[in-house]
């Protein structure tokens, strides 16, 4: 990438930590995702000192800041929403593969005659790798989303339209977790599933329906907000809509995002928490729902993908990571090597069926099952600031096998690779 010196406005130092304070995270990149720039800045502030990994990851952030000119940082800043999903074939096999024993073996399970189905579930279909891949090992699937999957797969895969992170379909998803199994009565448990919820700065804001239903508006009566004839004029005018995929993104010159996303308004966290947002409270409702279902209909020894959408040092992810480990044998968070796709995934492997139905208060599943029908998953009530840990739980799970203790990969592991592709 092109670099630049001085700019004018008292030296590259002087830009350099402009972009460091811009960011209100104090590494450099924004927490877009979920506006929680503070519980970033603090949750780095208390771990770097502990992990060599997310010091050279935050040194190669802050080199790159040093030396990229204004148009190259702000790309910089877009790889981690912009390039995702753009090498799904080589992610699922080769990765997942050398990360995880027994992933090989689950893919190619239909090869012992026995009929295997997958869980896709998210606000995007799977790209046409993806199901590729697996369709051609004999997987069918059933997709959960909002969007149907591109063409190609009709016999084999289910489309279920359902947006996880819409009021309206919530009670859709409740019956999902219900013994009928709603609108996806067979099969009643999944070998595989995946949780895809890729979120992106340029999305338009939610209509107001999409957190509270318009009193007296019937239930089936389509969402508010643009229409297909809207979304093919946007793409016919190289505009990327809430339509398109991640994977096709990429192809758009996009405008910068507006910047009241990029940067928390919060000026500490206080009985109201952080989050202000509509977007914000969208994106956590869409991981709630998304992550419930897949867990109650995952099945005994199952693998659960999840691709994560936000920044590979953040508190909501070391919340995710520990509240999922104690139900699988193994927990690894991987990234592809190189520069072509920036997404990272939370891989668990070994589902443990029993423990995650096991109800003893302090043990098993009890405890996330109650966050995810928690009162405060409600719309207008959650909070990013109560999807995180504490402070000795959170440097424990950030730090949870470093120095190659454990046969899952690990946060070191993660950072180190983000510092290698970035130096």
């Amino acid at each position: 990438m092109a670099t630049n010196g001085a700019d004018g406005h008292g030296g590259p130092q002087n830009r350099t930590a402009r972009r460091m304070e811009k960011s209100a995270t104090g590494i450099g990149l924004r927490d877009w995702c979920f506006g929680a720039s503070l519980l970033v800045k603090d949750c780095t502030e208390e771990l770097e000192p502990d992990s060599v990994a997310l010091q050279r990851m935050l040194e190669a952030i802050y080199s790159a800041a040093v030396v990229l000119n204004d148009d190259n940082w702000r790309r910089f800043n877009e790889l981690v929403w912009d390039r995702v999903h753009c090498q799904d074939h080589e992610v699922h096999g080769a990765l997942f593969a050398k990360v995880e024993p027994t992933w090989r073996a689950l893919l190619t399970t239909p090869r012992g005659g026995s009929t295997c189905v997958f869980l896709h579930i998210g606000t995007e279909p799977p790209s046409s790798p993806l199901c590729n891949l697996l369709t051609k090992l004999g997987w069918f699937g059933v997709i959960i989303g909002p969007v149907p999957p591109e063409p190609g797969n009709e016999d084999l895969v289910q489309h279920v339209q359902l947006d996880p992170g819409h009021e309206r379909d919530r009670d859709e998803f409740i019956a999902l977790l219900s013994p009928s199994g709603g609108k996806v009565p067979k099969p009643s448990q999944f070998l595989l599933a995946f949780v895809n919820c890729v979120f992106n700065p340029m999305d338009p804001d939610p209509d107001s329906d999409e957190e509270f239903l318009v009193f007296g508006q019937p239930k089936d009566e389509p969402a508010t907000g643009q229409d297909d004839a809207g979304a093919e004029q946007e793409i016919a005018n190289n505009v990327p809509s809430r339509y398109t995929p991640s994977w096709e993104r990429a192809k758009f010159v996009t405008t910068p995002p507006v910047e009241k996303r990029m940067l928390s308004t919060a000026s500490g966290f206080g009985k109201l928490g952080v989050t202000r947002e509509p977007d914000v409270r969208k994106r956590l409702r869409t991981l709630n729902m998304s992550l419930s279902v897949a867990l109650q209909r995952l099945k005994q020894g199952g693998s659960l993908v999840i691709l994560w959408p936000a920044l590979p040092c953040h508190p909501v992810m070391f919340f995710i990571t520990a509240s999922l480990r104690p139900l699988f044998g193994r927990v690894h968070v991987v990234a592809n090597e190189g520069i072509k796709t920036f997404e990272s995934y939370i891989l668990c492997a070994n589902f443990n069926q029993k423990k995650a139905q096991d109800n003893t208060p302090g043990e098993g599943g009890s405890a996330i099952r109650s966050f995810f029908g928690s009162a405060y998953r409600r719309p207008a009530l959650d909070d990013v600031l109560l999807w995180t840990l504490g402070q000795s739980a959170e440097a424990e799970e950030a730090l949870f096998g470093a120095g190659g203790a454990s046969s899952s990969k690990t946060y070191d592991d993660l950072w180190e690779l983000y510092a290698q592709d970035n130096t």
